[in-house]
């Protein structure tokens, strides 16, 4: 993958993730914390479009025919979050990544890692509604960035430029808050419409 990057023109390179499950879901290998099935909502575009639903299952995709927004089941968070204390997936991450820049004598002037945000893993890997180990999203969000913080210091102390991916700004609009209204005069837990 470096090699194809190298020889495409490639400026700055990047890992593509290549050694984790998913761009956020990985990091539940790389926490405790997590355990039994989040209850994340329904995929919108398929409830609302049944028959593109019908089509894409026809085609052979798994994820029309689920009701969750990813085809893996996603733990929740049931304990309280802590990293590895040694940063194993995460080194071995970089050590793979390493080693092929070094296989491939790629000069690379820049090189990138990505790394998922507090808010893409606290819409994923969803706080538990049962005993929950935090009073409310806003303390899992803040204990999820302090952990993480670990990984992204990593990250840059090997040299790579750090490109924290956030897609729950986008995508949890068709989500988690679908019912909530466009327009809002306030940010925040309670969401008022404008109209």
């Amino acid at each position: 993958m470096v090699e194809r990057q190298r020889q495409a023109g490639i400026d700055v390179a990047g890992d593509g993730e290549l050694p984790r499950i998913g761009f956020s879901f990985y990091v539940k290998d790389r926490m405790r914390g997590f355990g039994g099935v989040a209850k994340r909502g329904n995929v919108t575009d398929f409830v609302k479009f049944p028959d593109f639903a019908a089509l894409k299952i026809a085609s052979g995709n798994k994820l029309a025919g689920s009701k969750s927004a990813t085809v893996y089941q996603a733990p929740e968070c049931v304990a309280r979050v802590e990293y590895d204390t040694a940063l194993t997936a995460a080194r071995q991450e970089l050590d793979a990544f390493s080693e092929a820049l070094k296989a491939t004598r790629a000069q690379f002037p820049e090189t990138f890692v990505t790394a998922a945000t507090p808010g893409i893993i606290s819409t994923t890997l969803l706080l538990s509604t049962n005993k929950p180990p935090y009073a409310g999203d806003r303390d899992y969000l803040f204990a999820l960035a302090d952990e993480l913080r670990k990984e992204y210091e990593l990250i840059v102390s090997r040299g790579h430029v750090l490109q924290l991916d956030a897609p729950d700004l986008a995508l949890e609009r068709q989500i988690m808050f679908v019912n909530r209204p466009l327009e809002v005069s306030s940010i925040g837990s309670n969401f008022t419409s404008t109209r």
